[in-house]
Parts: C-alpha cells; sequence; structure tokens
C-alpha cells in the first residue's frame, strides 16, 4: 500500500483487514513510501509465495516488472488507482474525469463568487512523481480554465499527497508576493495541510476557497 500517513490507505488497509479476517484469509500489509519499496515488497511477496498481491500503482513503468514476475509465479496481481495492461484485476476510476470534478467544483465556487471582469490567483496542489495523480490534475486545470468565467492566473504549484508537504506548499505560497484565491489539489491529505498552514497564519476570507478530493 502506500503510507498510513495516508488516511485513505489506511482507512482501507484497515478495511481490508477486517475482511480478510471474516472470510478466514491471511492478509499482509507492507506500507511503502515509493516505487523502490513497493518493488521491494513485491519481490519479498514472491518470495513467500502468497496467492494475490493487491499493489497501488502510482508508476506503471516502474510496476510492470515486478507483476509480471508475480504472474511466473502463479500469483494474481490486482492494481489499484493505475491499470496494467495484462493485470488480473483493477481497482479505480478515470483519473482525468476525477480531476475534471474537483476542477468543476471550484469553478462553480468561482463563478459564484466572482464577476467576469475579475482575475483570481490558482495554486495547484499536485504531485508529479506519480502518473495518475499528473492526469488528475490535467482533469482539475482544464475544467478550471474552460469553465470559470473570470481570468485565471496560475500563480503557483507545490507538493501535495501529504499533510507535511502541504503545509510547506501553503507557507511557500504565503510568502511569493501573489494573492492566493484558489488553491486546488490532487488528494485531501495535501489540501488539508495548506489548510493548516492558511489558519497558522491567520489568512482566508471569503475570496479564498480550497478544493480537492
Amino acid at each position: 500500500s502506500g503510507e498510513l500517513t495516508n488516511e485513505i490507505f489506511a482507512m482501507q488497509v484497515e478495511a481490508m483487514t477486517e475482511y480478510a479476517d471474516e472470510i478466514g484469509v491471511t492478509f499482509l500489509n507492507t506500507p511503502c513510501k515509493d516505487d523502490a519499496a513497493k518493488i521491494s515488497a513485491c519481490e519479498n511477496y514472491i518470495q513467500a509465495g502468497v496467492d494475490v498481491i493487491i499493489c497501488h500503482v502510482s508508476t506503471v513503468a516502474a510496476m510492470t516488472d515486478p507483476m509480471h514476475q508475480a504472474q511466473e509465479a502463479g500469483i494474481k496481481f490486482f492494481c489499484y488507482d493505475t491499470p496494467i495492461d495484462g493485470c488480473d484485476a483493477f481497482f479505480g476510476w478515470d483519473n482525468y474525469d476525477y480531476g475534471w470534478a474537483i476542477g468543476a467544483n471550484a469553478a462553480n465556487w468561482v463563478n459564484e463568487n466572482f464577476d467576469e471582469g475579475d482575475t483570481i490567483y490558482a495554486y495547484s496542489a499536485n504531485l508529479p512523481s506519480a502518473d495518475f495523480l499528473v492526469v488528475r490534475e490535467s482533469g482539475y486545470i482544464d475544467a478550471i480554465n474552460e469553465l470559470c468565467n473570470c481570468e485565471v492566473i496560475w500563480a503557483g504549484e507545490g507538493q501535495g499527497g501529504s499533510t507535511v508537504n502541504g503545509v510547506t506548499s501553503g507557507e511557500n505560497w504565503l510568502q511569493n508576493g501573489q494573492p492566493i484565491n484558489l488553491v486546488v489539489g490532487i488528494n485531501d491529505a495535501g489540501c488539508l495541510g495548506v489548510l493548516e498552514a492558511f489558519n497558522a497564519a491567520g489568512f482566508g476570507g471569503d475570496d479564498v476557497a480550497i478544493f480537492a478530493g
């Protein structure tokens, strides 16, 4: 899985653990902070002879070989978030559509609170190291650019993905000298960090909003 400091991963692991107990299946979990850790975990599971590997795929190129190695050993390989061609199962969604939905919500707020002649300053809490999150970011950027009635200036970007990253990005944006009206992010944890930074600085108001999924 991903790091359990991210609430969505922690909740999923908890749910899978409970369900495995109910049906009498042994469930093992290895929190992984990056692709290298995921590759290592897959190698260990293959060596152990498990029946199924469920992998959160951030980068298709990195996890394709471990998938093939697992399948050659007779192990089913289930992908989460990003499908790999030939995987045995996939759980997720179209990340561009997901991003578009986030951006459409943000654009609705912009159109309700600003006039056509206004200019707003937007910031993206992204995570370029994950393929699927680059796609998600492109979805919300396209939606905001297309659906907002006023001019949108993308004034900054910074890493989201975790609360710690979000705090750092929020603090940096507060220091860059540009207005801040809109923050849009690839997940909730990163944007909660941005909110934490804004709250600590006493920054906010009716002309500031944060949107994520």
